[in-house]
């Protein structure tokens, strides 16, 4: 993620978690460094909203950007602190994901991607732009994580219909 920026090791840290993940699958992974993605961005608003600041002015539909990770301060952390998401993940995930189980995706990932999905919808209509952004690009990011729980699965047969 963006804490990750200036670290001489993030090559090997990421080849590691990559490593886990081909290894272990997803839910393992995942459940030692969850995605916290509804977490992390109820966390920034609150960091935003106790810091004054109100960045929603002039933000429009072309400021969607899902390869942003989170809101960082002026020493470069990220302004939610140790609760902030870890969207940094999901392209991760993306690369290692093979032989994974495409019901985890449907039980576990499709239902936050759906909750995220709502509240875009509902926050873009309440003019509240940041918040619509943060949980569109979440969306996007754990639906493009399909493809890749399509990708040689280990129940296609059962969970494929499901979908």
């Amino acid at each position: 993620g963006a804490h990750a920026e200036g670290l001489a090791c993030r090559a090997q840290l990421t080849q590691c978690l990559a490593a886990a993940v081909k290894a272990l699958g997803p839910e393992q992974v995942l459940a030692v460094l969850p995605l916290r993605l509804e977490e992390g961005i109820d966390a920034e608003i609150a960091a935003k909203s106790e810091d004054g600041r109100d960045d929603d002015e002039g933000m429009g539909d072309d400021d969607m950007d899902i390869g942003a990770g989170a809101e960082l301060n002026e020493e470069g952390g990220n302004v939610a602190g140790s609760a902030g998401a870890r969207l940094w993940l999901v392209p991760l995930l993306r690369q290692a994901l093979k032989g994974a189980r495409i019901s985890y995706f449907s039980e576990e990932i499709m239902p936050v991607a759906r909750r995220l999905g709502a509240r875009a919808a509902q926050a873009k209509a309440a003019g509240r732009a940041f918040e619509a952004q943060r949980c569109a690009a979440g969306e996007v990011a754990l639906w493009s994580l399909l493809p890749s729980f399509c990708r040689w699965p280990r129940d296609a047969a059962e969970s494929f219909p499901g979908l």
